[in-house]
């Protein structure tokens, strides 16, 4: 992504709370590994996400204040390129 010229924000989330939002799904990677495995792909994952990413952004909050942090991220970039 960075090599198009993208500007990446990873929205970041605590694996408990990553968890508990999706235990009940029916998604086949929930469905097929322990919560210790799902820890170890989430942790894996994390690395990879950090490192591709510009800005990392902790989501732990309301949906609005998480768009309101995006939009003060990204108007600045927008500017800059007019």
């Amino acid at each position: 992504l960075k090599e198009y010229e993208c500007y990446v924000v990873y929205l970041s989330t605590d694996f408990d709370i990553c968890y508990e939002r999706i235990k009940s799904s029916n998604r086949p990677l929930v469905m097929q590994n322990t919560r210790e495995q799902l820890r170890a792909l989430y942790d894996q994952r994390h690395e990879v996400y950090a490192g591709l990413c510009n800005t990392q952004l902790y989501n732990h909050g309301a949906p609005e204040r998480t768009v309101t942090n995006i939009i003060s991220l990204i108007n600045p970039l927008s500017i800059q390129k007019l």
